[in-house]
């Protein structure tokens, strides 16, 4: 990689602030490359993002206030735009840099067109953060859209095209050619197959059952006027017979008194 001399243009960043201006006067001093930063690797699916984080190394015990660099990129597989148009990067929480910014490169470019770089600019022109340090480990993180069609294996390379930092010293440091390029490789993620899960039938108790009670006959009082079911009660045949075997005794009585 061709290195290049990268001086952060404060001046135009602060809009002439007291704090652009003092920046701008240290522009001319560049010290020898010291620290690295880095574009790191990351994998996806074809047709998902990828994050990919952009990391400063080996700053040693100085003090860094301020990053830029330019990552390159395939205009068919770009880093992603968020809805308002702008690179899908986003700062690490714990960096103090309230004016960080990410533009896509060239200026005016149409996304997934003829876009095949970005810039960032990790910095803030405020008094009470403009001065804090910027420690070694993750600057931001970026996601790269990979095409629906990529192929499983191929790699999406990220060039580091400039990397510069600024130190409390207001001294620009060209790290283009020690810093790493990054990449992203398009692998087979698998879908995920719900497992089939096995419903256990319900257990069937056996309730016992009550035996209901046996219903008791109370037998109704005989009724010589309950003709319910319409039929008559008639004398028992015995009875009749008896009152027959009286009537030749009778008959003869009354014969007697009448001869007398």
């Amino acid at each position: 990689m061709r290195a290049r001399k990268l001086l952060v243009n404060v001046s135009k960043l602060a809009g002439g602030t007291a704090l652009g201006l003092s920046m701008l006067a240290f522009s001319a001093q560049v010290s020898h490359a010291q620290g690295t930063v880095d574009i790191g690797m990351g994998s996806g699916a074809a047709g998902t993002n990828a994050a990919v984080d952009i990391s400063l190394n080996g700053s040693g015990d100085q003090t860094i206030v301020a990053e830029t660099n330019d990552i390159g990129f395939p205009p068919g597989a770009p880093i992603a735009a968020k809805e308002n148009g702008t690179p899908d990067c986003t700062l690490n929480s714990s960096i103090m840099k309230g004016n960080t910014a990410f533009v896509f490169r060239p200026r005016n470019c149409t996304h997934g067109t003829d876009c095949n770089a970005i810039r960032a600019t990790v910095i803030s022109f405020n008094e009470a953060e403009a001065d804090t340090d910027i420690p070694d480990g993750v600057l931001y993180t970026c996601n790269v859209a990979i095409p629906s069609g990529a192929t499983v294996g191929s790699v999406i390379a990220l060039t580091n095209e400039i990397a510069g930092i600024t130190n409390i010293e207001r001294v620009d440091i060209d790290v283009t050619e020690a810093s790493a390029d990054g990449s992203v490789e398009v692998v087979d993620v698998p879908t995920n197959t719900p497992t089939a899960t096995n419903t256990p039938e319900p257990t069937v108790t056996d309730t016992p059952e009550e035996d209901s009670p046996t219903p008791t006959n109370t037998p109704r009082p005989v009724n010589a006027n309950d003709d319910d079911d319409g039929c008559q009660v008639v004398a028992p045949a015995h009875a009749n017979a008896g009152w027959l075997l009286l009537v030749p005794a009778a008959v003869l009585i009354w014969r007697r008194r009448r001869a007398q």
